[in-house]
């Protein structure tokens, strides 16, 4: 599973105040981008603040089961508003009582009874963060498009488009002065190791300094491997 479960359906903990454990935790980063697992509507919009489930969304499904998601740190729906499975409703977070960033997932029936949720444990982590994986691609366009749409609104795509443009840019000349470099260490290293030993042949065939010189270029290469690694 993408997302560890960090505490399951009705276990009993020390933080809950002797009560059951009436959802499911999946342990993930604040700003995690959350979806629906189902057709639905928006019945409440919450924020207990420090308490409970802090920031929240409930969703009514067609099955009649209202889905919970907790601790968020935004969310983007609002009471009232229909979603389609995959549909993005806001950011993980560590609201609420909480001891960590993390998203609390529960069920409810239509008669308000928690059901156990561990049956949509895997679509649920499935449908956060990345959904590459995902049978439809544009999941996983939606939480970027939906950014852009909002930095549009403040006016600030274009300053955004020209930011990545010089962050890429950089990448790309950092990455070529580094190609750069290495193929130049390499050449000097052949360098030094072919002279050294066309030195030694000359010395043999009568050159006088020949040793001397190969003993240099050793110790330039020497040198050159301390100073720049390799």
């Amino acid at each position: 599973m993408k997302f560890r479960i960090s505490s399951e359906y009705g276990i009993l903990e020390e933080i809950r105040n002797g009560r059951v454990h009436k959802g499911l935790d999946f342990a993930m980063p604040s700003g995690t981008e959350l979806r629906t697992v189902a057709d639905g509507i928006v019945t409440r919009v919450v924020d207990y603040g420090s308490d409970s489930l802090g920031k929240g969304v409930f969703i009514r499904t067609e099955d009649g089961h209202t889905h919970i998601f907790g601790h968020m740190q935004d969310i983007s729906v609002r009471a009232g508003q229909k979603l389609k499975e995959g549909d993005l409703i806001g950011l993980s977070g560590n609201s609420g009582h909480s001891t960590g960033a993390h998203l609390h997932f529960g069920i409810k029936n239509n008669a308000g009874e928690f059901l156990d949720p561990t049956p949509l444990a895997e679509k649920v982590a499935t449908f956060s963060g990345d959904v590459g994986d995902v049978t439809s691609q544009w999941f996983a366009m939606k939480g970027p498009l939906i950014q852009g749409i909002e930095i549009a609104k403040q006016g600030g795509i274009k300053e955004q488009i020209v930011e990545g443009s010089k962050e890429y840019f950089m990448d790309m000349i950092l990455a070529f002065l580094q190609a750069i470099g290495e193929v130049a260490l390499d050449l000097i290293y052949s360098i030094t190791l072919v002279g050294g030993g066309v030195l030694i042949i000359l010395k043999v065939a009568g050159y006088k300094d020949g040793y001397r010189w190969a003993g240099i270029l050793f110790v330039i290469n020497i040198l050159i491997k301390r100073i720049f690694g390799g």
